[in-house]
């Protein structure tokens, strides 16, 4: 029996949290998402997110991808399924989720301040 380690199977992707005073959850990812389906990165993000979830009490949730390098792969789409309020901000580098994600109820930003101000909006509505 060997040793595994996440860092193993997933050596160009970082990830951090960040709780806000009014219970927004921000789980934000970097590095290099790589191209394809044969890999495991899909899991890595959604695994972080759900992890997020579980260890936090918050109102709304949002996925910060704008520091991640993402060319492609379909798989990612995977990693974002709904979670209650939750907002998306799209990648900087590298191409865009919008054709991906097209025709799902997915909120995508440019910018995290505009997320953030989208499920601040949508708590309050409810």
């Amino acid at each position: 029996m060997r040793e595994v380690t996440v860092a193993e199977e997933c050596p160009t992707l970082g990830h951090c949290f960040h709780l806000s005073d009014d219970r927004v959850l921000v789980v934000s990812f970097s590095g290099c998402y790589r191209d394809g389906c044969d890999h495991t990165d899909a899991a890595y993000l959604r695994c972080m997110i759900n992890l997020g979830g579980d260890l936090w009490l918050h109102k709304a949730l949002v996925i910060d991808l704008s520091e991640l390098d993402y060319t492609g792969g379909n798989m990612i789409e995977s990693a974002l399924s709904p979670f209650g309020i939750y907002a998306i901000v799209r990648p900087k580098y590298g191409a865009h989720l919008d054709s991906l994600l097209e025709g799902d109820d997915y909120p995508l930003f440019d910018d995290l301040d505009a997320a953030l101000a989208y499920v601040r909006a949508e708590v309050q509505r409810q």
